[in-house]
């Protein structure tokens, strides 16, 4: 069995027998793709990217835990999330959806299937103190609604809209964990996103509606080589993958 530093394959996400013997051949066209893109435009690929954001991650960690204010912390976490998921290939830009009983969720990132329908959302989750928290037992923020100009960042592409006529969050939203947010509003949608995204600034889970059992735990804390970080970039919640392979649920612990 294939064993790889900082990834903890938790219920068969993948079989054994897939990680040992049929992984590295599926991933040889996106390694590909990935190598030819950086040769052309300079750039890093995506798991020297991510590697590279590792002591940003770790001062932003830093900076949050010593942020009393909810409002910075959001900001300084978002600042992060900016730069890890354009890596994974996604746009970072905090918006709002309405659901189909007009309650309000805001979310930071979203892909759409080719007729506009929703495929993923990335909800950002942000706990009241500098202690890491499973991210599905934390739960909405009022400030992920009201991040306006009163805070000190000037990078405004980070900050919720402000609409003409603001949208105050329903305090039940306020009041229950994103597991049951997820379950019994956003995915029992008529039409609602296959993918979610829950992203806090200790733990990232890839939420797939059809199945919700297995997880893949990467922990880019550890000490990782490059086959794992390589891995983590195909494997995990990059937009690629997601739109090529939808199925189960990873969990990355960061």
């Amino acid at each position: 069995m294939a064993v790889l530093n900082g990834i903890i394959n938790e219920n068969e996400f993948y079989s054994h027998h897939y990680l040992d013997t049929i992984l590295q051949n599926d991933l040889k066209d996106i390694v590909k793709r990935w190598n030819e893109l950086a040769e052309e435009t300079g750039d890093k690929s995506p798991p020297k990217a991510i590697a590279s954001l590792k002591v940003d991650y770790f001062k932003t960690r830093s900076q949050i835990s010593q942020e009393k204010d909810i409002k910075e912390r959001l900001l300084l976490q978002r600042q992060w999330f900016s730069k890890f998921f354009s890596v994974l290939g996604y746009e970072f830009e905090p918006t709002e959806k309405v659901l189909d009983d007009d309650e309000i969720i805001p979310v930071v990132a979203e892909v759409n299937k080719s007729n506009g329908q929703p495929l993923l959302w990335i909800i950002e989750a942000i706990a009241d103190t500098e202690e890491a928290a499973d991210v599905l037992s934390l739960g909405l923020n009022e400030a992920q609604f009201n991040l306006d100009h009163s805070t000190t960042d000037t990078n405004q592409s980070l900050r919720s809209p402000v609409s003409a006529s603001p949208h105050l969050p329903n305090p039940e939203l306020l009041n229950i964990d994103f597991e049951d947010l997820i379950s019994d509003y956003i995915f029992a949608q008529d039409d609602p996103p296959r993918w979610i995204i829950l992203a806090g600034i200790h733990q990232v889970v890839l939420l797939d509606r059809f199945n919700s059992i297995t997880a893949l735990l990467v922990l880019l804390a550890h000490d990782s080589s490059p086959q794992t970080l390589l891995l983590f970039a195909c494997l995990s919640c990059s937009r690629e993958k997601v739109q090529a392979d939808q199925k189960k649920v990873h969990v990355v612990q960061i």
